[in-house]
């Protein structure tokens, strides 16, 4: 073996090293890992909130209500730490509409710090069902987390018979902070022949749900929203 051949071995060993050095830094550097539901992307209507997952455990002495920013910054009515977990907890978001905002000043416990976390998607109505699991196990575990006396919460989401129930926290006129709960109601085409009557039938199916959990219905704030079935294709 020559001398030429020798260097550019030893020259190669090193680079391949040098690599992988590289790459465990990087690695191990503090950052966003993953999100439920995926962001900068199309999220369904019915998310209450979105969870930031990060390869580190964070700093939960840091105010992050105070580092929301962005032209829809006020959609989100809070922020909560869970270990490696932000909690981004939302106003009701508005189908076929776009939302961003970023989250600024993201700290780790031995003081890593990630400038901006920017939060970019659009909305559509998508059935529970057809969520994808993570964000269904996410949803279901989520507890009541700004009203303690409001016990409907424990029973959401849930998936009934032409009809999704979910859960969330808005502010009224006074800014006191209120529990609403959005029922999507999905219109079969017959449903179409005579929107009202079906309307009153899905309404009685969500009181008798709420009855069921030992609530009154009519103590409840409901927002009601219409999905249509898509049209026939011409």
């Amino acid at each position: 073996m020559n001398k030429k051949t020798m260097f550019l071995i030893v020259c190669a060993v090193f680079f391949v090293f040098g690599l992988l050095i590289f790459n465990s830094i990087r690695s191990s550097g503090f950052r966003l890992v993953e999100s439920t539901p995926k962001i900068n992307g199309e999220i369904s209507t019915s998310t209450g909130t979105i969870k930031l997952i990060f390869n580190k455990k964070l700093d939960s002495s840091l105010d992050y209500n105070e580092q929301i920013e962005g032209e829809n910054a006020d959609t989100v009515i809070g922020v909560n730490v869970e270990d490696e977990n932000l909690l981004l907890v939302m106003h009701p978001l508005k189908e076929n509409s776009s939302y961003d905002f970023s989250v600024k000043n993201i700290r780790s416990v031995d003081g890593d710090t990630i400038s901006s976390v920017p939060v970019v998607f659009t909305t559509k109505y998508i059935p529970f069902t057809q969520l994808p699991k993570e964000q269904q196990e996410f949803e279901l575990s989520q507890t009541d987390r700004g009203n303690q006396e409001n016990t409907l919460q424990q029973h959401l989401p849930f998936q009934g018979e032409g009809f999704y129930l979910s859960g969330e926290y808005t502010s009224n006129e006074d800014g006191e902070t209120i529990f609403i709960i959005n029922a999507q109601i999905l219109f079969t085409r017959d449903d179409l022949a005579n929107r009202t009557a079906a309307l009153d039938k899905y309404k009685q199916m969500i009181a008798e749900y709420i009855q069921a959990k030992n609530l009154p219905p009519d103590e409840q704030l409901i927002r009601y929203i219409i999905n249509e079935p898509p049209a026939n294709p011409s």
